[in-house]
C-alpha cells in the first residue's frame, strides 16, 4: 500500500485502488466496499495517481471510464464466483 494526495493506493486482485482515506478503513475482499463512491480502479500505480491527479477536475470521461472500471471489477467477481461453483460444486 502506498499513499497519494489523501488516498490509499491498494493492489487487489490485480487492480490498483486508489481509496480516499476519508473513508476510513475497508475491506477490499468485500465488493461492497470496492464499490464505494469516491474509489478509483488503475490497471497501474502510475494510472491510479493520474486518476488521483485528475479527480479535481470533474472531467466526464473520466468518470465513466472509473464507473465501467467498477462494472468490470463486478463482472470478474460474478464470473469468479461461477467457476469456483463450477470446479467446487
Amino acid at each position: 500500500m502506498t499513499e497519494h494526495r489523501g488516498y490509499n493506493i491498494v493492489y487487489y486482485n490485480n487492480v490498483f485502488y486508489a481509496v480516499p482515506q476519508s473513508l476510513g478503513p475497508l475491506d477490499l475482499a468485500r465488493r461492497e466496499d470496492r464499490m464505494r463512491p469516491g474509489i478509483l480502479v488503475g490497471e497501474d500505480l502510475g494510472e491510479a495517481k493520474e486518476l488521483i491527479n485528475n479527480e479535481g477536475e470533474n472531467r466526464p470521461f473520466d468518470k465513466i471510464l472509473t464507473r465501467l472500471r467498477q462494472l468490470l471489477v463486478k463482472t470478474i467477481d460474478f464470473i469468479m464466483r461461477c467457476i469456483k461453483s463450477l470446479l467446487h460444486p
